[in-house]
């Protein structure tokens, strides 16, 4: 589970925007950039959605972590989703998505860090391990 977040946050996608009819398509690149910090204890987000994060966001958790968090919250994504894949984890994945787009674009000022909680994501002006 792991590497497809990661996947996820490195590839970005493609959105080809049609200008209300004047002029060619648009394509963006609403890329991610991402570095997993040593030993896999967690995300520094760089850029996100196309935009440059300065400083960075960091993620603070564990594959482990991670994968325990997904399956706590597989009904929580049924329920917001109203779909069922692959027993929920996609569903999951998805609503966990959408927690990390509201924790990026609802930071404050020095609210660099972010952990899991049962709710979502919580940000922190100090990384946690010096809480």
């Amino acid at each position: 589970m792991w590497d497809w977040l990661v996947q996820e946050l490195t590839e970005g996608t493609e959105v080809v925007v049609q200008p209300g009819g004047v002029g060619d398509p648009v394509t963006y690149q609403a890329a991610d950039r991402v570095e997993v910090l040593p030993e896999d204890k967690g995300i520094r987000i760089i850029s996100f959605h196309g935009h440059g994060l300065s400083p960075a966001m960091t993620l603070h958790m564990t594959p482990a972590r991670w994968a325990r968090h997904l399956r706590e919250t597989v009904e929580d994504g049924v329920e917001a989703f109203g779909t069922r894949n692959e027993g929920g984890i996609v569903e999951a994945f998805a609503l966990f998505l959408v927690h990390l787009e509201e924790a990026v674009e609802g930071r404050r000022p020095g609210e660099d860090h972010v952990v899991l909680t049962r709710n979502g994501l919580d940000p922190l002006r100090t990384p946690p391990h010096l809480l």
